[in-house]
């Protein structure tokens, strides 16, 4: 790390006022709302899509994992995109 980066850092775990916390806080919202509206945007553009959530930790041999994909097979072949993921796993796509 640079001499710079340092101070930075340093910089940004020293107590703040009020006005200083209220005002990150309150900007922090239309990032959030910014974040949203980009997803939705995304998703618009993909067509009907479900998302299916289900565990790393379960084998292919599991009756649900085995269910999941028939069902995931099913809604492919009436028109449906299937988004799998959503954690620290695999993340597939439409």
């Amino acid at each position: 790390m640079e001499n710079k980066d340092i101070e930075q850092l340093k910089e940004s775990f020293q107590p703040k006022s009020w006005s200083e916390t209220i005002s990150v806080d309150t900007w922090e919202i239309f990032k959030v709302m910014s974040e949203m509206v980009e997803g939705f945007d995304k998703l618009s553009k993909i067509g009907p899509c479900v998302s299916i959530f289900g565990s790393a930790r379960m084998t292919e041999s599991n009756k649900y994992y085995r269910l999941a994909e028939e069902v995931a097979y099913l809604l492919t072949k009436n028109g449906f995109g299937v988004i799998t993921g959503g954690g620290a796993g695999y993340h597939g796509s439409c």
